[in-house]
């Protein structure tokens, strides 16, 4: 996310109180494109969380802090935000001023980190992931590293027989692509179990036997580039790659 995407689209709770009467007045932004709610808890290390400002469901909870939710949209509040777009944008000023606070600029900057996607390697070429626990425990340390910040390609490199079976939940993540090398996956049982923890409409397995310019080296699934959705669509999916682990057949 832009810095002025974090400026304009992000509510960060319990900021100092010209940046909440700013973030008050950009409410009908948040909520007619999509903003979102950030919390920042300030412990021994700063842990951010973050959940969609308004959602069509009321339950709709941060994933890595289930009290922090989305309040509901509604046809009535809709039109309501359109009104009040124009006169509301005139608050932002106070936030701007806002920016004159370390604590207000620490916020942001914590904000910005949370959302910028970073690459995540589980294993190595040469230190391979042999059981699936251990799998398990990597990642659960990511997911609570206290940025929260999201996956742009998550690489496990496996032993060549490392198992990816149930209760290994890689959605938690939010990778855009993932690289599997020497990962054993069952596609008639465990594939469909990992393409349904996460979203279907969204991902797509790719190896030799779905697509024959599939990668087969792990620099050749770094830079792949995913197949978009259909032709009239700049829509692209997101890809779990299966490459051979050098040396395995």
């Amino acid at each position: 996310m832009s810095h002025i995407g974090v400026f304009l689209n992000t509510e960060i709770k319990d900021s100092v109180p010209l940046a909440a009467l700013g973030d008050w007045g950009l409410t009908p932004v948040r909520y007619l494109f999509n903003g979102n709610t950030v919390e920042i808890e300030s412990n021994s290390k700063a842990i951010v969380h973050h959940v969609e400002s308004f959602h069509h469901k009321n339950n709709h909870r941060s994933c890595s802090k289930r009290d922090l939710k989305s309040s509901k949209t509604d046809m009535l509040i809709c039109i309501g935000m359109i009104v009040c777009l124009i006169p509301g944008f005139f608050l932002s000023i106070f936030k701007a001023f806002a920016y004159f606070s370390a604590d207000m600029r620490e916020d942001h900057r914590l904000a910005k980190l949370h959302f910028t996607p970073i690459d995540r390697t589980i294993g190595t070429p040469t230190n391979p992931i042999s059981l699936r626990v251990r799998l398990k425990q990597y990642l659960d340390q990511e997911e609570k590293k206290p940025l929260h910040q999201p996956t742009d390609t998550l690489t496990i490199h496996g032993d060549g027989s490392l198992p990816l079976s149930y209760g290994i939940n890689i959605k938690v993540l939010n990778p855009k692509k993932v690289i599997l090398e020497g990962v054993t996956v069952n596609h008639h049982t465990t594939g469909s179990h990992i393409l349904g923890n996460l979203k279907t409409s969204k991902w797509k397995l790719i190896n030799p036997t779905t697509d024959r310019r599939a990668p087969t080296t792990l620099d050749e699934a770094r830079h792949f580039t995913p197949p978009r959705k259909g032709w009239i669509t700049f829509d692209r999916w997101q890809v779990i790659i299966e490459i051979p682990r050098p040396g395995v057949i």
